[in-house]
């Protein structure tokens, strides 16, 4: 699995790469073919590329949900920063974020590029949003996160927590579209549209309707109030 972008490619590494990144990086950069730039100076990656390899994550679908996705420049293919979420979303369907990015290439577009085009495969993943901590002295990682539409919920200590919604569903009215044309095309087979697109119509606003139900259900919780400091 690999994300692209006009500028950036978002890319997971298996176990067997996250044991080379920590344990032989000439030799990760070699099978990859990437220049590793900064990453390879970050021990605080460094040691969580290890925990993740010890813990050993069999499943495919969640080991996407804790390894280390890199960030790559595609006209050079030099890692310019990371991406990683803390496991599968919670009850509330909130899920954990934590990213880095080469200071070449903060408040750039490729950092905008990376972080809503990651933030869209996380909402694929049973996740309505998405939480980034924040120290409350980095002021480059809370404009990055304010460029890529997140915004500031709570006021910690020392930390900020942004958050990212999924954008809200609008199954109702595709699924009357969809209901609309299928109800022509079973009313023109039997002589009368009329009542085609009656059924078609009632079939698509009971299924639409019941679906952005079942979203707005999963939305509930104490919502955060939106803080417009930065």
């Amino acid at each position: 699995m690999e994300f692209r972008t006009k500028d950036i490619r978002i890319t997971p590494l298996k176990a067997d790469q996250l044991k080379l990144f920590f344990e032989a990086p000439d030799q990760f950069e070699a099978e990859l073919d990437l220049s590793s730039g900064e990453a390879q100076e970050n021990e605080t990656l460094k040691n969580y590329c290890r925990e993740v390899f010890d813990i050993g994550v069999s499943d495919p679908k969640k080991e996407l949900m804790y390894t280390v996705w890199l960030i790559i420049a595609r006209s050079t293919r030099t890692i310019i920063g990371t991406l990683r979420l803390h496991g599968p979303a919670n009850e509330k369907h909130e899920a954990q974020l934590s990213f880095q990015i080469e200071d070449a290439y903060q408040n750039s577009e490729y950092s905008t590029q990376a972080l809503k085009k990651f933030c869209e495969w996380a909402f694929s993943q049973n996740t309505n949003f998405i939480q980034v901590s924040v120290p409350a002295e980095d002021e480059t990682k809370k404009s990055m996160l304010l460029k890529s539409d997140f915004i500031l919920t709570e006021e910690q200590a020392d930390q900020l927590i942004y958050e990212l919604e999924r954008p809200k569903s609008f199954w109702t009215s595709i699924y009357m579209c969809m209901g609309l044309s299928l109800g022509l095309c079973f009313g023109s087979s039997f002589d009368n549209i009329a009542i085609g697109m009656c059924i078609g119509l009632s079939i698509g606003l009971a299924v639409g309707t019941a679906l952005d139900a079942s979203d707005k259900k999963n939305r509930m919780r104490d919502k955060p109030q939106e803080n417009n400091k930065k």
